[in-house]
């Protein structure tokens, strides 16, 4: 039966599902007399799902209710009871004890229709943990799914279980470090490369390294947002999340961020619409009395460079403003925006 979800056996999978209840065991959908809009469900469609509801009424755990899920996930892929139930048979029925690795075959037979379907990935992973150790072609199936859409965010998360699960931690790190050079604007590579070395490993170790690298595919593309949003994020988000002493990674993003400043200076030179540098500047200089003003400066900048955000950048000069009022003064009249 698992071999006939696809292809030329779809509806031989179906009938024989089918043929295993008897008509009496079925279950129909509650329906009023005159719906205001009926959904046209096809018969093949009513008679798996009248199957189905029937076995759920009776609690069933079988073998013929394990195959009624492949029908049922056929036909509705969303269905998250019919995954459910099919774990509990693997779970219950002393025939199905030893199939789990039955269990990832089927599963990799239907991975492409499956790409976008949570049930489907949660249910892979419940099944691979209880495998214990990484299926063979695990990583020949994700660079499928990698190939068909590299920002699956399913295929992602997935990937995060994997690796913490079976401690992938340096082969993923190489692996992610070509998906960037293959795709520097993939953001969802950027930010698992984050959760590899910033999730286990000291701050202070490897800050530095990943800054540099951030700043190297910046200075091939200033308009590369995912390096940027990942440059900003080891100087801000990281030091208080990381591994290590919390002091002294606030002191090391400290340095950073001088470090920071006089890169975005220099991007702000010699590149003149790029928000990016700017975001980041504000970011730097709205913490301080001493260089709000600067902070302000940019914001008026903003206004007239990433226009899409303009109410944006007119309420954080606002906040700017409000949050240093003694550092502010300004005469109005010198900026159409104040």
């Amino acid at each position: 039966y698992q071999r006939r979800v696809h292809g030329d056996y779809q509806e031989i999978m179906i009938k024989e599902v089918e043929g295993e209840w008897a008509p009496t065991e079925r279950l129909a959908q509650f329906e009023p007399e005159a719906p205001i809009a009926p959904i046209d469900y096809s018969e093949k469609f009513k008679t798996i799902m009248d199957i189905f509801r029937y076995a759920l009424k009776i609690d069933e755990v079988s073998l013929r209710a394990y195959r009624l899920t492949a029908a049922v996930i056929f036909l509705n892929s969303g269905n998250y009871t019919a995954w459910y139930v099919r774990r509990k048979c693997l779970d219950s029925l002393p025939e199905l004890k030893d199939k789990v690795k039955e269990e990832i075959e089927y599963l990799d037979i239907i991975a492409h229709d499956m790409a976008k379907v949570y049930q489907y990935w949660h249910h892979r992973r419940l099944i691979v943990q209880k495998f214990g150790s990484l299926p063979p072609n695990e990583y020949a199936l994700l660079e499928k799914f990698h190939e068909e859409d590299d920002k699956n965010y399913h295929m992602w998360t997935y990937r995060m279980w994997m690796t913490e699960q079976f401690h992938l931690w340096d082969a993923e790190y190489k692996r992610v470090t070509a998906k960037i050079e293959e795709n520097p604007k993939n953001n969802s590579a950027w930010s698992y490369r984050y959760f590899l070395q910033f999730h286990h490993t000291e701050y202070i170790k490897i800050g530095s390294a990943e800054i540099d690298f951030a700043k190297s595919y910046i200075l091939k593309d200033p308009n590369n947002e995912s390096a940027w949003v990942y440059y900003k994020g080891i100087v801000y988000f990281s030091p208080s999340k990381c591994v290590g002493d919390k002091a002294a990674n606030a002191s090391l993003a400290e340095k950073f961020k001088a470090e920071g400043e006089l890169f975005c200076l220099k991007i702000r030179s010699s590149v003149t619409d790029n928000r990016f540098c700017r975001s980041f500047l504000v970011d730097i200089y709205k913490e301080k009395k001493e260089t709000a003003k600067s902070a302000i400066d940019i914001c008026i900048e903003l206004i007239e460079v990433d226009k899409i955000r303009k109410n944006y950048w007119l309420w954080m000069k606002d906040k700017i403003l409000l949050s240093f009022p003694e550092k502010q003064q300004y005469e109005k009249s010198q900026h159409q925006y104040y």
